[in-house]
């Protein structure tokens, strides 16, 4: 997969892996492993917290747009900080999925996103072994 395809793939949710099934069952509910790979996207708990400061970090460059744009039309008056506050949440909350893929994806670059191993047979007990005799 070319990075194009891996960068549309992985912002619009589907799997860094392999790129054929979704990541999301749900607009904010992640799947724990790929439905047609097997890769398991949170291998670790809170390994996809770093997708949560990037998304407050989104919301925190609308804020700063909004801000220096009432400022430029002179809008810039009382109460402004709820309008602000307000486009900030709404943008924050937009971005999540798209912001979620990239953390994965970045994840799966840096080799912590990859399907599970096949387990092993279970030895068998030798005293199960041993009994039919």
């Amino acid at each position: 997969m070319n990075h194009t395809d891996f960068a549309a793939a992985t912002f619009f949710g589907q799997c860094p892996n392999c790129a054929e099934a979704p990541m999301f069952s749900g607009w904010v509910t992640m799947r724990e492993v790929c439905e047609h790979c097997g890769a398991r996207f949170e291998r670790w708990p809170g390994a996809a917290h770093g997708s949560v400061a990037f998304g407050y970090g989104v919301g925190a460059g609308v804020a700063a747009v909004v801000l220096v744009f009432l400022w430029s039309i002179g809008r810039l008056g009382e109460h402004a900080e709820f309008t602000i506050a307000g486009v900030a949440v709404v943008a924050t909350l937009v971005t999540y999925r798209p912001v979620k893929g990239w953390w994965i994806a970045v994840l799966h670059s840096m080799g912590y996103v990859f399907p599970d191993p096949p387990e092993a047979p279970q030895a068998i007990p030798s005293e199960v072994a041993g009994s039919g005799a």
